[in-house]
Formats: structure tokens, sequence, C-alpha cells
């Protein structure tokens, strides 16, 4: 029988980074994470022409451990967000 394991506490907040999920015939499924410095979005990194979807599921869970906080990308940035992505994946 396995052995029961105790999760540890997650950490403090200590920045916020935004998700955003792609569902376009030039990106495919796609999925990208955002932090937002100085007022400007920066591209942190992404997830190109596959099922992204479930990854915010495990993901929000692993960075908040870290002390990172995920959101979804406010909708001021969304045409900004997918241009960052087509860039960063030479589309």
């Amino acid at each position: 029988m396995a052995k029961k394991v105790k999760a540890k506490e997650a950490k403090e907040t200590k920045r916020v980074i935004y998700q955003k999920y792609f569902c376009t015939d030039e990106l495919g499924e796609s999925d990208a994470f955002y932090e937002v410095k100085d007022k400007k979005l920066i591209f942190i990194t992404g997830w190109f022409h596959n099922d992204a979807m479930w990854r915010p599921e495990y993901m929000s869970g692993l960075l908040s451990y870290f002390g990172v906080g995920v959101e979804i990308l406010p909708s001021k940035y969304e045409a900004q967000a997918e241009d960052l992505m087509r860039e960063a994946f030479g589309v």
C-alpha cells in the first residue's frame, strides 16, 4: 500500500502572471503566459498548436507553490497577447 504524503503549504503570492488560451486557425489550440511590467505586456512562454486547455489546471497549483499567482489575462491585452504569441512562434 502506498504511503500517504502530506502536501506542503503554498507560499505567499509574490507576483502575478497571466494565462491566455487561444483557439484560432493560425495558432491552433495554444496556451501562453504573460506578465505586465511598467504597463507593458511581456510574453513569458507558451505552448503552440496542441491541446493546451488543460494546462492551467495544474500550472496554477504548481506556480502558486512557488509564490506565483496565475490569473486570466485582462481583456484589454488580448489583441496584443495574440500578436506576441504569433511573434514568439513565427506565425
